[in-house]
C-alpha cells in the first residue's frame, strides 16, 4: 500500500488543504491546477444560472445609510478594521 493510501486510512492524522494542494501540485502540475479551478469556476457558474428562486412575500426595502455614513457612526468599528490590516502593510 502506497504512503498516501495509509495517510488517508489513518483518521488521526488531519488532512489540510496544503496537503491537498501539494498533491495535485506534484501529479498534475500547476497549470492544471489552474484549468481544473477554472472549470469549476464555470460549472459552477452554471449550476448557479440553472437555480430558480421566487420571492414568495415581497418586502418593501427601507432606506438605509452609506457605508462611510455607518463608519462614522460606528468609530470603534472604523479603527478595529483599520488596526487588523496594520500588520498586511508592514
Amino acid at each position: 500500500m502506497s504512503k498516501l493510501a495509509l495517510f488517508v486510512v489513518n483518521k488521526s492524522l488531519p488532512i489540510s488543504a496544503a496537503l491537498v494542494s501539494g498533491i495535485l501540485y506534484r501529479y498534475i502540475g500547476f497549470e492544471n491546477i489552474l484549468l481544473l479551478g477554472t472549470s469549476l469556476f464555470f460549472v459552477a457558474l452554471v449550476i448557479f444560472a440553472l437555480v430558480k428562486y421566487q420571492e414568495l412575500d415581497k418586502v418593501e426595502a427601507t432606506k438605509q445609510p452609506g457605508v462611510f455614513a455607518y463608519l462614522i457612526g460606528h468609530k470603534w468599528l472604523l479603527i478595529l478594521g483599520l488596526v487588523l490590516y496594520i500588520p498586511f502593510i508592514g
